[in-house]
């Protein structure tokens, strides 16, 4: 069954412990009002694995100066907030209540049951494939409403040939949970992946 922890008052040394002992696919970051990727200005998604675990460590650092990031992968996700004093607040969902029993520094964390709402959904993100950069193997596609060229972290080669006036827009798979408790009405959503369309 699937479940959430919760927990508050993290430094950035716990924080760090936690994210760095998971691994993740993707990331999503907002620092604060304007969505950014660690060291690229305003919206993005990123493969962790390429932008972030590769780069620098002053690059990994400058990650959790961000105020909101949502890193996930099809089975967990977690998503911390940085609070008014400095410190995190931490909420990890898993498709499998057992693996929040292997993140140890989560143990006294407030823990509760979900119930699986509806999903799997998408989310269509606005850009659409520029196929120009399509020919040179990248995945960017054109967001008319910034307008801005943006990196979506799509394996182009899955998509085979693309025809030069075909509309390729990328999505975000999620599932809907409700928290399974008498005092707590909430719904969180878990981010799968991203893929196209």
């Amino acid at each position: 069954m699937a479940a959430v922890v919760t927990k508050s008052n993290l430094s950035r040394d716990e924080l760090k412990e936690i994210v760095e002992g998971l691994e993740f696919d993707y990331f999503l970051a907002q620092d604060p009002d304007i969505y950014c990727l660690a060291g690229i200005d305003h919206f993005d998604f990123a493969y962790l694995e390429e932008k972030i675990r590769h780069r620098k460590r002053s690059d990994l650092d400058s990650l959790y100066k961000l105020k909101r990031v949502r890193l996930f992968n099809s089975e967990y996700q977690l998503e911390w907030r940085q609070e008014v004093k400095g410190s995190y607040q931490l909420v990890l969902i898993a498709n499998d209540s057992a693996m929040l029993d292997e993140v140890e520094s989560l143990a006294d964390g407030e823990r509760n049951s979900l119930e699986l709402e509806d999903g799997p959904q998408e989310i269509y993100l606005w850009g659409e494939l520029d196929y120009d950069y399509y020919q040179e193997g990248k995945s960017i596609f054109y967001e008319k409403q910034i307008p801005k060229l943006l990196d979506y972290p799509l394996d182009i080669a899955q998509l085979g040939n693309v025809a030069s006036d075909a509309e390729i827009r990328a999505v975000i798979e999620f599932k809907q949970y409700k928290v399974v408790a008498e005092d707590v009405d909430a719904r969180l959503e878990h981010y799968l992946r991203v893929s196209s369309k």
